[in-house]
């Protein structure tokens, strides 16, 4: 189940979550020739942060995806070769109070 389709700042990685495996990809893409380069796995979700599903890229080039079933937002940078996760829980529970009318 492929989620979260987005692209880096610069055009240049295409990321996909699939939600079933708790991953989130990342492809090189060719812009002149529209051609996608192998897949690497960018981030294993921990189950207890939920199923990362929709998402978004900042002007880092830091992927967020907010967590279904787990109340988790989480921010995912890739520095210096080495993938980062920040668990972002206020955020989380401020999503989670505003969709519940601030119950």
């Amino acid at each position: 189940n492929t989620n979260g389709f987005v692209w880096s700042p610069d055009g240049g990685v295409m990321y996909v979550t699939e939600t079933r495996r708790w991953e989130i990809y990342a492809y090189p893409y060719q812009a002149a020739n529209g051609s996608l380069g192998p897949r690497r796995i960018l981030a294993r979700v921990p189950h207890e942060h939920g199923k990362p599903d929709g998402s978004t890229v900042d002007s880092e080039g830091c992927i967020w995806s907010a967590n279904w079933e787990g109340g988790k937002v989480i921010r995912i940078c890739l520095t210096n070769g080495e993938t980062s996760q920040d668990d972002i829980d206020a955020l989380a529970d401020a999503l989670d109070a505003a969709l519940k009318n601030g119950e």
